[in-house]
């Protein structure tokens, strides 16, 4: 317990002053003027949710049938567990000098749902070594399905294999948990 902080909000410290990680611990006053003592990462946890962290590097083959083999970026969470995805994007990690030419189109999607949660189009697209955000997909049908319950999120390609000749790629996802 050698790593432990004691603040009041006028003694917070800037960024640079003081490197809070996972594992810090962090000591702090309550209305209630009792004094609580806690994990820094059970205080993100109350906050935030179990937020994690996915990526999936793919070869030049693998993406190129994402449609026929989509990939699981995100392991089912078990029963009464459902993943919601927060943020997701893809790097095109060594543009090899071809494009993937049909069937661009790239998405996050639960398996066994009948809407993606996350999506780009055309996102297969390079012509340099670069990042790209996917948008989140906003389904207000009554009969649409993101998420569901211990199922796992897939990269897929929806209409297709891609075509022609690419470069790996890696997918990166934000994700959480939620408990039912």
């Amino acid at each position: 317990m050698s790593d432990i902080i004691k603040t009041r909000r006028s003694q917070l410290p800037i960024a640079s002053d003081l490197e809070i990680t996972d594992s810090s611990w962090v000591v702090f006053d309550t209305a209630a003027k009792k004094t609580m003592r806690t994990m820094f990462s059970n205080i993100i946890r109350l906050m935030f949710g179990n937020i994690k962290v996915a990526k999936l590097q793919l070869a030049q083959q693998e993406v190129l049938n994402l449609n026929s083999a989509p990939k699981d970026i995100i392991n089912a969470p078990g029963a009464g567990r459902l993943i919601e995805v927060i943020t997701a994007g893809l790097r095109c990690d060594k543009y090899s000098g071809a494009s993937y030419t049909t069937n661009t189109t790239i998405q996050l999607i639960t398996d066994t749902a009948t809407h993606p949660q996350f999506e780009l189009v055309n996102g297969l697209n390079f012509s340099t070594n670069t990042h790209k955000r996917l948008a989140p997909v906003v389904s207000t049908a009554a009969n649409s399905v993101q998420m569901v319950e211990n199922q796992a999120v897939k990269i897929y390609v929806p209409n297709g294999n891609p075509g022609g000749s690419g470069s790996d790629i890696t997918v990166y996802c934000l994700y959480r948990i939620i408990d039912l």
